[in-house]
């Protein structure tokens, strides 16, 4: 596994000991937090936030992965404690993306990872982690200068087109993607993902799932078509 920084290394030290106060103090002063879709930005309100959710419930994290995504070191942890973990499953594993500027953790996104799919190819993966971090720069960097997105039937073409896109279309709306399902099509890597954000959801299916039609060149994405997945296209019963 990728060596951890040392403020990562304190962070599930002192949950699992547990130290709230050297917890604390590897945040920095304006660091920002996001658990379960809420953000938490500063040391008062991720003290508030660590009480309650870290060390009131118990919790415990045992690292099983890490990886280094660009400026994110991105690590998997089996989360156990006193919450109630009905409709959770089991093992609890959630990936936790860290940003550290100057040994301090400058922002934190914790994730339910999803169930466990085939390894998907670098470009592919980033474009999912940045895509939830949220990490504009880092999303862009997944495409090639000349690529083309068709989403909700329109055609994004260039850096500059794809840009714009993203910039509305995924960070404006918040969306999150939770990758349920990877298949293999010739030339074409498909990912099917649960969708979420501040989109309207008039008229959409609840929940909303997405197929992600990727082509991959020289280790980058050089044309993504995303549509409806057919057999979700009308809410579960």
């Amino acid at each position: 596994m990728t060596k951890l920084p040392q403020p990562i290394e304190t962070y599930f030290s002192t949950t699992n000991v547990p130290d709230p106060k050297t917890f604390l103090s590897i945040f920095a002063d304006d660091a920002v937090v996001v658990d379960d879709g809420q953000e938490y930005q500063g040391i008062a309100a991720i003290k508030e936030w660590s009480e309650q959710h870290h060390f009131a419930n118990k919790i415990s994290l045992e690292v099983t992965d890490t990886a280094k995504v660009y400026s994110k070191t991105v690590v998997t942890a089996k989360v156990d404690g006193d919450f109630d973990k009905n409709g959770f499953p089991e093992p609890l594993l959630l990936d936790f993306h860290f940003t550290i500027e100057k040994d301090k953790i400058k922002r934190l996104v914790i994730l339910l990872r999803p169930k466990r799919i085939p390894k998907l190819p670098q470009p592919i993966e980033t474009h999912f982690r940045a895509a939830n971090a949220p990490s504009p720069s880092e999303f862009l960097s997944c495409f090639a200068p000349n690529a083309f997105v068709t989403d909700e039937g329109k055609d994004h073409h260039g850096t500059a087109a794809i840009k714009e896109w993203s910039d509305r279309a995924y960070f404006g709306d918040n969306l999150t993607l939770d990758v349920t399902d990877v298949t293999q099509s010739g030339d074409e890597t498909i990912v099917t993902a649960k969708s979420d954000g501040n989109y309207d959801k008039t008229g959409l299916p609840d929940p909303l799932f997405l197929d992600f039609h990727f082509n991959i060149k020289d280790n980058k994405i050089t044309r993504l078509y995303i549509v409806p997945t057919p057999d979700k296209l009308k809410p579960d019963s």
